[in-house]
């Protein structure tokens, strides 16, 4: 029997997934969290996620900017492969920031990029 991944396309596929944690390693929820590509102009970056998200209503939706969740998690769906700069802040915590590195494999299934941004006052 083929697996439901077989034959049921995956619609959206999560490009940079992570958390956001205080200096004491205590996740951290509602963080404004950013990823910026410095190799592609973000009007790009943002039609071609936006072509494929299928839907004007999902293709209305901010693809470079979240905010962490209750239990300080956060991601980002269908970006183009590429560098990313993935930036957090918190008036209370500080900010963080990482790189993450999005690639595709052979079957066009995006590698997740992890990462955890510890927040720091400056």
């Amino acid at each position: 029997m083929p697996r439901w991944s077989e034959w049921q396309p995956i619609r959206h596929q999560v490009a940079i997934g992570g958390t956001v944690t205080d200096a004491t390693g205590a996740r951290v929820p509602h963080a404004t969290v950013v990823v910026d590509a410095p190799f592609a102009p973000k009007s790009k970056r943002k039609a071609a996620v936006r072509q494929a998200a299928g839907t004007a209503e999902e293709a209305r939706e901010p693809i470079d900017r979240t905010e962490s969740r209750a239990d300080g998690s956060f991601f980002f769906l269908d970006l183009p492969d590429g560098t990313y700069t993935v930036k957090a802040s918190h008036a209370r915590f500080g900010a963080a920031e990482q790189k993450a590195v999005v690639t595709r494999d052979k079957n066009d299934r995006i590698a997740m990029a992890g990462a955890v941004l510890k927040l720091v006052k400056e």
